[in-house]
Protein backbone atom coordinates (compact mmCIF):
# COMPACT_ATOMS: atom_id res chain seq x y z
CA UNK A 1 0.00 0.00 0.00
CA UNK A 2 2.91 2.28 0.82
CA UNK A 3 4.50 1.53 -2.54
CA UNK A 4 1.20 1.91 -4.45
CA UNK A 5 0.74 5.84 -2.42
CA UNK A 6 4.72 6.80 -3.50
CA UNK A 7 3.00 5.66 -7.54
CA UNK A 8 0.52 7.54 -6.93
CA UNK A 9 1.70 10.58 -5.57
CA UNK A 10 3.79 10.96 -8.70
CA UNK A 11 0.85 11.82 -10.78
CA UNK A 12 0.64 15.21 -8.43
CA UNK A 13 -3.21 14.01 -7.17
CA UNK A 14 -4.76 16.60 -4.41
CA UNK A 15 -4.94 13.43 -2.19
CA UNK A 16 -4.55 9.94 -2.17
CA UNK A 17 -7.62 8.12 0.03
CA UNK A 18 -7.28 4.79 1.56
CA UNK A 19 -10.12 2.38 1.56
CA UNK A 20 -10.41 0.44 4.84
CA UNK A 21 -14.31 1.09 4.97
CA UNK A 22 -14.96 -1.57 1.27
CA UNK A 23 -17.42 -4.34 2.33
CA UNK A 24 -17.26 -6.44 -0.79
CA UNK A 25 -16.91 -9.75 -0.21
CA UNK A 26 -13.21 -10.32 -2.64
CA UNK A 27 -11.96 -7.97 -1.01
CA UNK A 28 -12.39 -9.10 2.79
CA UNK A 29 -11.94 -12.23 1.63
CA UNK A 30 -8.08 -10.65 0.88
CA UNK A 31 -8.44 -9.05 4.53
CA UNK A 32 -8.39 -5.81 2.32
CA UNK A 33 -10.81 -3.22 2.82
CA UNK A 34 -13.36 -3.36 6.12
CA UNK A 35 -11.49 -6.61 7.59
CA UNK A 36 -8.66 -4.36 8.66
CA UNK A 37 -10.83 -2.76 11.28
CA UNK A 38 -10.20 -6.36 13.37
CA UNK A 39 -6.57 -5.47 12.83
CA UNK A 40 -5.80 -1.61 14.30
CA UNK A 41 -2.50 -1.52 14.65
CA UNK A 42 -1.63 -3.36 10.74
CA UNK A 43 -4.33 0.06 9.63
CA UNK A 44 -1.93 1.92 11.72
CA UNK A 45 1.66 0.60 10.18
CA UNK A 46 -0.45 0.81 6.40
CA UNK A 47 -1.34 4.29 6.59
CA UNK A 48 2.25 5.94 8.39
CA UNK A 49 3.88 4.20 5.32
CA UNK A 50 1.51 5.33 2.93
CA UNK A 51 1.49 9.10 4.28
CA UNK A 52 5.80 8.27 4.47
CA UNK A 53 6.03 7.56 0.52
CA UNK A 54 3.71 10.49 -0.28
CA UNK A 55 5.98 12.78 -0.32
CA UNK A 56 3.86 15.63 1.08
CA UNK A 57 0.70 15.03 -0.95
CA UNK A 58 -2.37 14.45 1.43
CA UNK A 59 -3.83 11.28 2.42
CA UNK A 60 -6.92 10.82 3.74
CA UNK A 61 -8.55 7.37 4.96
CA UNK A 62 -12.05 6.06 5.17
CA UNK A 63 -13.57 3.75 7.63
CA UNK A 64 -16.72 1.84 8.62
CA UNK A 65 -18.09 1.96 12.30
CA UNK A 66 -16.54 -1.85 12.92
CA UNK A 67 -16.79 -5.17 12.00
CA UNK A 68 -19.88 -6.04 14.08
CA UNK A 69 -22.09 -4.68 16.84
CA UNK A 70 -19.85 -6.44 19.31
CA UNK A 71 -16.74 -4.57 17.77
CA UNK A 72 -17.80 -1.30 17.19
CA UNK A 73 -13.97 0.55 17.41
CA UNK A 74 -14.04 3.24 14.94
CA UNK A 75 -12.87 6.07 17.27
CA UNK A 76 -9.82 3.48 18.45
CA UNK A 77 -8.71 3.12 14.17
CA UNK A 78 -9.62 6.70 13.59
CA UNK A 79 -6.92 7.85 16.63
CA UNK A 80 -4.33 5.49 15.46
CA UNK A 81 -4.91 6.72 11.88
CA UNK A 82 -4.59 10.58 13.08
CA UNK A 83 -1.67 9.14 14.78
CA UNK A 84 -0.38 8.22 11.34
CA UNK A 85 -0.49 11.14 9.86
CA UNK A 86 -3.48 11.21 7.75
CA UNK A 87 -4.88 14.63 6.92
CA UNK A 88 -8.73 13.43 7.28
CA UNK A 89 -11.11 11.06 8.05
CA UNK A 90 -14.32 9.67 6.44
CA UNK A 91 -17.15 7.77 8.28
CA UNK A 92 -19.48 5.44 7.10
CA UNK A 93 -21.40 4.14 10.30
CA UNK A 94 -22.30 1.10 9.41
CA UNK A 95 -20.72 -2.35 10.48
CA UNK A 96 -19.17 -4.94 7.89
CA UNK A 97 -22.11 -6.81 8.69
CA UNK A 98 -24.57 -4.56 8.72
CA UNK A 99 -23.23 -4.62 4.57
CA UNK A 100 -25.66 -1.34 3.39
CA UNK A 101 -28.73 -2.66 5.34
CA UNK A 102 -31.00 -0.24 7.26
CA UNK A 103 -29.91 3.34 8.47
CA UNK A 104 -26.44 4.43 8.77
CA UNK A 105 -26.05 6.32 12.47
CA UNK A 106 -25.05 9.72 11.18
CA UNK A 107 -24.89 10.31 15.31
CA UNK A 108 -21.37 8.54 14.97
CA UNK A 109 -19.92 10.69 12.60
CA UNK A 110 -21.29 13.64 14.73
CA UNK A 111 -19.00 11.80 17.86
CA UNK A 112 -16.01 11.62 15.46
CA UNK A 113 -16.16 15.33 14.75
CA UNK A 114 -15.86 16.13 18.11
CA UNK A 115 -13.04 13.59 18.78
CA UNK A 116 -11.12 13.88 15.94
CA UNK A 117 -8.84 16.99 15.72
CA UNK A 118 -8.91 15.89 11.78
CA UNK A 119 -10.93 17.18 9.10
CA UNK A 120 -14.42 14.51 9.01
CA UNK A 121 -16.22 13.69 6.62
CA UNK A 122 -19.60 12.06 6.70
CA UNK A 123 -20.95 9.02 4.49
CA UNK A 124 -24.12 7.17 3.77
CA UNK A 125 -27.52 7.28 2.88
CA UNK A 126 -26.69 10.64 1.04
CA UNK A 127 -29.72 10.01 -1.60
CA UNK A 128 -31.12 13.23 -2.49
CA UNK A 129 -29.31 16.70 -2.35
CA UNK A 130 -31.34 17.13 0.77
CA UNK A 131 -30.36 14.44 2.28
CA UNK A 132 -26.57 16.44 2.14
CA UNK A 133 -27.80 19.25 4.22
CA UNK A 134 -29.42 17.39 6.32
CA UNK A 135 -26.26 15.18 7.01
CA UNK A 136 -23.67 18.69 7.48
CA UNK A 137 -26.46 20.00 10.03
CA UNK A 138 -27.00 17.06 12.45
CA UNK A 139 -23.25 15.88 12.56
CA UNK A 140 -21.07 18.97 11.79
CA UNK A 141 -18.70 17.72 9.38
CA UNK A 142 -16.85 19.08 7.28
CA UNK A 143 -17.74 17.47 3.87
CA UNK A 144 -20.22 14.80 2.52
CA UNK A 145 -19.16 11.56 0.54
CA UNK A 146 -22.06 10.63 -1.62
CA UNK A 147 -21.44 7.29 -3.27
CA UNK A 148 -24.52 4.94 -4.28
CA UNK A 149 -26.58 7.91 -4.57
CA UNK A 150 -24.36 9.10 -7.44
CA UNK A 151 -25.53 6.51 -9.82
CA UNK A 152 -27.77 7.31 -12.57
CA UNK A 153 -27.76 10.87 -10.71
CA UNK A 154 -24.60 13.01 -11.25
CA UNK A 155 -26.60 15.87 -10.55
CA UNK A 156 -26.57 15.30 -6.96
CA UNK A 157 -23.21 16.82 -6.63
CA UNK A 158 -24.40 20.22 -8.09
CA UNK A 159 -28.08 20.01 -6.90
CA UNK A 160 -26.69 19.30 -3.09
CA UNK A 161 -23.87 22.34 -4.21
CA UNK A 162 -26.12 25.02 -4.81
CA UNK A 163 -28.44 24.03 -1.96
CA UNK A 164 -25.49 24.55 0.71
CA UNK A 165 -24.82 27.72 -1.34
CA UNK A 166 -28.51 29.13 -0.60
CA UNK A 167 -29.41 29.01 -4.24
CA UNK A 168 -32.66 27.41 -6.19
CA UNK A 169 -32.65 23.50 -7.28
CA UNK A 170 -33.48 23.07 -10.52
CA UNK A 171 -34.82 20.21 -9.90
CA UNK A 172 -35.04 16.61 -11.25
CA UNK A 173 -33.19 16.09 -14.94
CA UNK A 174 -35.60 15.72 -17.63
CA UNK A 175 -35.95 12.19 -19.61
CA UNK A 176 -33.35 13.50 -22.47
CA UNK A 177 -30.94 15.38 -19.54
CA UNK A 178 -31.00 12.10 -18.39
CA UNK A 179 -30.52 9.98 -21.80
CA UNK A 180 -27.76 12.45 -23.06
CA UNK A 181 -25.71 11.79 -20.19
CA UNK A 182 -25.99 7.43 -19.93
CA UNK A 183 -24.73 7.98 -23.51
CA UNK A 184 -21.98 9.88 -22.59
CA UNK A 185 -21.18 7.68 -19.89
CA UNK A 186 -21.14 5.34 -22.23
CA UNK A 187 -19.36 6.57 -24.74
CA UNK A 188 -16.25 7.04 -22.79
CA UNK A 189 -16.36 3.34 -21.50
CA UNK A 190 -16.55 2.29 -24.73
CA UNK A 191 -13.12 4.03 -25.55
CA UNK A 192 -11.40 2.21 -22.68
CA UNK A 193 -13.05 -1.31 -23.30
CA UNK A 194 -15.01 -1.71 -26.45
CA UNK A 195 -18.44 -1.30 -27.20
CA UNK A 196 -19.43 -4.90 -26.66
CA UNK A 197 -18.17 -5.28 -22.91
CA UNK A 198 -19.70 -1.47 -22.62
CA UNK A 199 -22.84 -2.14 -23.54
CA UNK A 200 -23.32 -5.63 -20.80
CA UNK A 201 -21.75 -3.19 -18.38
CA UNK A 202 -23.75 -0.37 -19.34
CA UNK A 203 -27.01 -2.47 -18.59
CA UNK A 204 -26.88 -2.06 -14.63
CA UNK A 205 -26.08 1.93 -15.36
CA UNK A 206 -29.00 2.25 -18.03
CA UNK A 207 -30.98 1.17 -15.07
CA UNK A 208 -29.86 3.95 -12.59
CA UNK A 209 -30.16 6.41 -15.09
CA UNK A 210 -33.89 5.12 -15.79
CA UNK A 211 -35.41 4.86 -12.31
CA UNK A 212 -38.69 6.87 -11.86
CA UNK A 213 -39.39 7.53 -15.52
CA UNK A 214 -42.98 6.80 -16.95
CA UNK A 215 -42.58 3.93 -18.81
CA UNK A 216 -39.09 2.82 -17.08
CA UNK A 217 -39.57 -0.79 -16.72
CA UNK A 218 -40.55 -1.17 -20.96
CA UNK A 219 -37.67 1.25 -21.61
CA UNK A 220 -35.35 -0.82 -19.82
CA UNK A 221 -36.72 -4.33 -21.19
CA UNK A 222 -35.46 -2.45 -24.78
CA UNK A 223 -31.99 -1.40 -23.37
CA UNK A 224 -31.17 -4.80 -21.68
CA UNK A 225 -31.94 -6.34 -25.38
CA UNK A 226 -29.67 -4.03 -27.34
CA UNK A 227 -26.38 -4.96 -28.42
CA UNK A 228 -24.84 -1.50 -29.48
CA UNK A 229 -24.59 2.11 -28.51
CA UNK A 230 -25.94 3.21 -31.73
CA UNK A 231 -29.43 1.21 -30.70
CA UNK A 232 -29.60 2.12 -27.37
CA UNK A 233 -29.18 5.61 -28.57
CA UNK A 234 -32.45 5.02 -31.21
CA UNK A 235 -34.39 3.71 -28.28
CA UNK A 236 -33.81 6.85 -26.03
CA UNK A 237 -34.89 8.59 -29.11
CA UNK A 238 -37.62 7.18 -29.07
CA UNK A 239 -38.96 7.65 -25.60
CA UNK A 240 -41.88 10.25 -25.79
CA UNK A 241 -40.05 13.29 -24.37
CA UNK A 242 -43.34 14.80 -23.03
CA UNK A 243 -43.24 12.22 -20.27
CA UNK A 244 -41.92 13.58 -17.24
CA UNK A 245 -40.08 12.24 -14.48
CA UNK A 246 -41.02 11.27 -11.02
CA UNK A 247 -38.61 12.11 -8.41
CA UNK A 248 -35.84 9.07 -7.67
Amino acid sequence: MGRAAGLAAKLEPDFIDLNFGCPVPKVVRKNGGVALMREPRLIGKIAAEAVRQAAGVPVTAKIRSGWDSSSINFLEVAGILIDSGVAALTLHPRTRVQGFSGRSDWSRIAELVKFSPVPVIGSGDIFAPQDALAMFSQTGCRAVMIGRGALGNPWIFGRARRLLENLSDPGEPQPGERFAQALEQAEMMAGEMGELATIIQMRKHFSYYTRGLAGGAALRRELFACIGLEQARLIFEHYPESMQCTPI
